[in-house]
C-alpha cells in the first residue's frame, strides 16, 4: 500500500512539474518594458508602414490565378533593369555652315535602372536613371581620311516622381505622377590635323548641357494573363545651362602653343517623352520586358559643331565661314529597349 501511495504521489509531482515548465515557456517575455505574452499584437511595432516590408522572398513562385481574375497592380518595392540601344540625331552645324556637316544619326547603347514602391494607399515614389554613349568619325575612318573628327556623345536622364494609382472600371490601372528631372548632354570631338611647316595641329571641343525642371505625366498599365501592356507619356520643361569650350594645340619641334576659346549660355527646353513597354511574368515576381520610346527635345540644346577643323568657326583655324559661339537646335532620341522587372 505504502508503494502504490509513493508511486501515485511521484506521478502527480512530475505532471505539476511539466505545466509549471510549459508554462513558463509560454510567458516569455515580449519586446517591450513591462512583462507581456509573445501572442499579444501590442507586443512588437513595425518600424514602417504595413506591407512595405511584407515580401516572403519566394521571388520564383509560380503565377497563379486562384480566383479566375486577371491580376491586379502589386504593392511594395519593385525594380528593373533595361538595356537601350538608341538613335540619337547628329550636330547640324550653324546655319552657315550647315550644308558641310554630316548630318545623320548617332547609335548608342545604355542603360536604364528604376526602383520604387508603392503602398496600400495607391501611391508612391519612383526613381529612375538612365545613361548612353556612342561615338563615331564625322568624316568617316577611312584610311584615305587626312584627319578624321571623332565625336563622342554622352546622353544622361534622372527623374523622381511621387506617383498615384487609380483603379479602372473596365480593367487596368492609370497611374498620373509628377516630379523633377535632370538631362545632361555632352558632345567631344577631337581631330589632328597637319599645317604647312611641319608643325601639327589638334583642334578639341567640349559641350556640355545641364537641363533641370519639372515634369508631369501619367501611363496605362493592362494585363492579360503573364502579359503586361503598358503606354507612358510625358512633359516637362527645363532650364538649361550650356557650355561650350574649344581647344586649337599647335606642335612644333620647339614648342607647343594653345589658344583657347569659351563660351556659356542658357535657354529653356520643352521636353516631350513617349514609351510602350510590354511585359512577361516568367514567375509571380519575376519578368522580363521590352519596349520603345521616343523623345524629342524641342530647341534650347547646345551641340558641338562637326565641321572639320579649317571649316570650323570656333577654331583659330577656321576660314570664317561663320560666327564662332554656341548654336542652338532640338535633339530626337527613339530606340528600343529590353531587360528584366521585379515585382511590378
Amino acid at each position: 500500500m505504502a508503494i502504490k501511495n509513493l508511486i501515485t504521489l511521484g506521478a502527480l509531482f512530475v505532471v505539476c512539474f511539466n505545466m509549471n515548465v510549459a508554462t513558463g515557456q509560454i510567458n516569455v517575455p515580449g519586446p517591450v518594458f513591462k512583462y507581456k505574452q509573445v501572442e499579444q499584437t501590442e507586443a512588437t511595432r513595425p518600424f514602417a508602414t504595413p506591407g512595405i516590408f511584407n515580401y516572403d522572398a519566394q521571388m520564383f513562385a509560380p503565377l497563379e490565378f486562384p480566383t479566375g481574375e486577371e491580376l491586379g497592380p502589386r504593392n511594395g518595392f519593385f525594380a528593373s533593369m533595361d538595356r537601350l540601344y538608341l538613335s540619337m540625331t547628329r550636330a547640324k552645324g550653324d546655319d552657315t555652315n550647315s550644308d558641310l556637316a554630316p548630318v545623320g544619326n548617332n547609335y548608342m547603347w545604355g542603360n536604364r535602372y528604376k526602383a520604387g514602391w508603392m503602398t496600400d494607399s495607391d501611391d508612391g515614389w519612383c526613381f529612375e536613371y538612365a545613361q548612353t554613349e556612342g561615338s563615331f568619325f564625322s568624316a568617316g575612318q577611312d584610311s584615305q581620311v587626312a584627319n578624321p573628327m571623332l565625336h563622342s556623345t554622352k546622353f544622361a536622364d534622372v527623374a523622381v516622381n511621387k506617383i498615384f494609382r487609380q483603379r479602372l472600371s473596365q480593367g487596368g490601372w492609370l497611374e498620373p505622377y509628377l516630379g523633377i528631372r535632370f538631362i545632361n548632354l555632352s558632345d567631344n570631338t577631337i581631330e589632328d590635323s597637319p599645317i604647312p611647316g611641319g608643325a601639327g595641329l589638334r583642334f578639341k571641343q567640349n559641350v556640355t548641357n545641364n537641363a533641370f525642371g519639372f515634369h508631369v505625366g501619367g501611363s496605362y498599365s493592362n494585363r492579360r494573363g503573364r502579359f503586361r501592356s503598358t503606354f507612358d507619356t510625358s512633359l516637362a520643361t527645363l532650364y538649361n545651362n550650356q557650355n561650350y569650350f574649344a581647344t586649337d594645340l599647335t606642335f612644333t619641334e620647339t614648342a607647343t602653343t594653345v589658344s583657347e576659346t569659351y563660351f556659356t549660355g542658357n535657354s529653356f527646353v520643352p521636353v516631350i517623352d513617349l514609351s510602350y513597354e510590354l511585359a512577361y511574368n516568367l514567375t509571380r515576381d519575376f519578368g522580363i520586358r521590352g519596349g520603345a520610346q521616343f523623345m524629342y527635345l524641342w530647341n534650347g540644346m547646345a551641340r558641338a559643331n562637326n565641321l572639320s577643323t579649317f571649316d570650323n568657326p570656333n577654331s583659330g583655324f577656321g576660314q570664317n565661314l561663320g560666327s564662332p559661339g554656341i548654336f542652338e537646335e532640338g535633339v530626337v532620341a527613339a530606340g528600343f529597349s529590353f531587360g528584366m522587372e521585379w515585382k511590378h
